[in-house]
């Protein structure tokens, strides 16, 4: 695709309604044959320089995979699941796995083999992961003795690589004859990788499904290509001008945010990783005291946690100089309070992106904004209803096309249509405007607004409201409410009906699960 030039003067918008990126192109590998392993191999990752450095830290017991083992490590893991297990090029294998040190690497192998990983939340249920499954027609699983029940009889069939199988007896592996100790894919002399494997960078690489808030949960597929541009654009940016940055895996790797920059980006810039294998408040903060934490990513409910939590101050936090939070929108209030308290920081970043956008969509962010575009990208936003694209300040719905955007919906052509239109405009959802400047602010979601059945319109919008716990909270009335929003809005936009809910379900992530609060105004309906 030709980019049109860019008016910086106007915020990168042009006379054609199109918003284009205000940085500069970065260059992308465009050879038919290429594959995301071979991206990571080539980068800094491979320096021999960067060899003994550690890339890899588990935070509790300290062990640690290096620089010079991951290229290595990965090679034999995916001849293990060649030889051992069967895998070959177009076969999907399902990631049942939170965060390990050895993520990245299994991502790799199973990419570099040809195949396609697909990834599972671990607090998914065992329906909504044999759902996934069978969507994804998954034939091989990786997964811990601890998940297996949740892969089904059906799926504990199926050739399983099991880690941490040291914790298991034997007669686990006597139960289940296709389980293999992950131990015995690291012991596979590399020589036994397939060689005959040709990867184009259209082929699929990864098949992630959505969160799921507004609805059944759908398998977004992407492609090597998308990960290949997603890392090149990534890694773009500047550096730091020492080499003594040390940040955490914090967030989720098998969700697009970890998977992309940490499991990629990091990787490809030989980046000392502390892993955590699941959250927890003070052992993060034990952490940094400990590895000396440079770079800190986080989500909403992370930041909100260190402004609040009165352990906090019994940590040395003095090494942290970089910070950053996505997934969700943090308040400019909750921001400010968060620089105050912690002034060592010396920059704090925002980024927009969905699973559908590889991650990716904008970034460097000031308060309540979302960020200047991505680097090779295009956006508009669009009027809904009249079908326009609208001027700076205007809002509408924020459309997103370049080399990041997804392939389809797997199985699912219409909603592909309906996300993907015919000039490749990928349809977020999400309602914003930019600014002159070129900044992005979203505003609002199509899809989460919340309606209530009612007999004369069809449906009607609702308020869910939690009560403070003050006494003017516990008797607030729906009146008052509706009240209040009438004389902050339009007519058409006042709400017709409130009903009070103890809580407002959010994902780890700190996104409403929108589906989850439709479920508890409906039962709360029939009280």
């Amino acid at each position: 695709m030709v980019m049109a030039e860019v008016n910086p003067a106007k915020g990168g918008h042009g006379e054609d309604g199109i918003y284009r990126s205000l940085f500069p192109p970065v260059p992308i590998p465009l050879q038919t044959h290429h594959n995301l392993p071979a991206l990571l191999f080539s980068g800094p990752l491979a320096d021999p320089s960067n060899s003994s450095s550690p890339l890899l830290v588990d935070s509790t017991t300290g062990f640690t995979i290096h620089c010079g083992d991951f290229q290595r490590l990965a090679k034999s893991v995916a001849s293990g699941l060649s030889s051992i297990l069967g895998v070959s090029q177009g076969d999907v294998v399902l990631l049942l796995l939170g965060n390990t040190v050895y993520f990245p690497i299994l991502f790799a192998a199973v990419l570099s083999i040809g195949a396609v990983a697909t990834t599972a939340n671990p607090a998914n249920t065992a329906a909504e992961i044999e759902r996934q499954m069978r969507d994804s027609r998954a034939g091989f699983v990786v997964t811990m003795p601890d998940l297996v029940a949740k892969i089904g009889k059906n799926g504990q069939g199926f050739p399983t690589v099991i880690l941490d199988g040291e914790n298991v007896g034997a007669k686990f592996f006597r139960d289940h004859p296709r389980f293999v100790r992950f131990e015995s894919l690291l012991a596979v002399d590399e020589s036994k990788f397939p060689s005959a494997v040709r990867i184009r960078q259209g082929d699929p690489a990864a098949l992630l499904y959505s969160s799921g808030t507004t609805g059944p949960s759908k398998g977004v597929v992407l492609s090597h290509g998308n990960l290949i541009a997603a890392v090149s654009i990534l890694a773009s940016k500047p550096r730091d001008n020492d080499d003594k940055v040390v940040t955490f895996i914090l967030l989720p790797l098998f969700h697009i945010a970890g998977l992309i920059y940490s499991g990629c980006m990091m990787i490809y810039l030989a980046v000392t990783m502390v892993v955590v294998r699941k959250f927890d408040l003070l052992h993060m903060l034990q952490c940094i005291q400990r590895f000396k934490i440079t770079n800190l990513p986080m989500v909403p409910p992370i930041v909100v946690a260190l402004l609040k939590h009165p352990a906090v101050g019994n940590y040395d936090l003095s090494s942290l100089r970089k910070a950053g939070s996505g997934a969700a929108p943090l308040a400019k209030e909750t921001l400010e309070a968060f620089l105050a308290k912690f002034p060592q920081i010396q920059e704090f970043s925002q980024a927009y992106g969905m699973t559908e956008t590889t991650g990716l969509g904008a970034g460097e962010a000031p308060f309540g904004s979302a960020g200047l575009l991505a680097a090779n990208h295009e956006a508009k936003v669009m009027d809904v209803d009249a079908g326009k694209t609208l001027p700076p300040y205007s809002r509408g719905e924020v459309c997103l096309r370049g080399p990041c955007i997804m392939q389809s919906y797997l199985n699912n052509p219409a909603a592909t249509a309906a996300t993907i239109d015919p000039e490749g405009w990928l349809h977020t959802g999400d309602i914003g405007y930019f600014d002159d400047d070129g900044f992005l602010f979203i505003v609002d979601r199509l899809k989460e607004l919340i309606k209530y059945p009612d007999d004369d319109a069809g449906e009607i919008p609702l308020a869910c409201v939690v009560r403070g716990s003050g006494e003017e909270g516990k008797s607030l009335s729906k009146d008052e409410v509706m009240d209040f929003i009438a004389r902050q809005v339009a007519s058409y936009k006042r709400i017709r009906a409130v009903t009070f809910v103890p809580s407002i379900p959010k994902s780890a992530t700190g996104k409403i699960l929108c589906k989850d609060l439709l479920q508890v105004t409906r039962s709360r309906s029939k009280l």
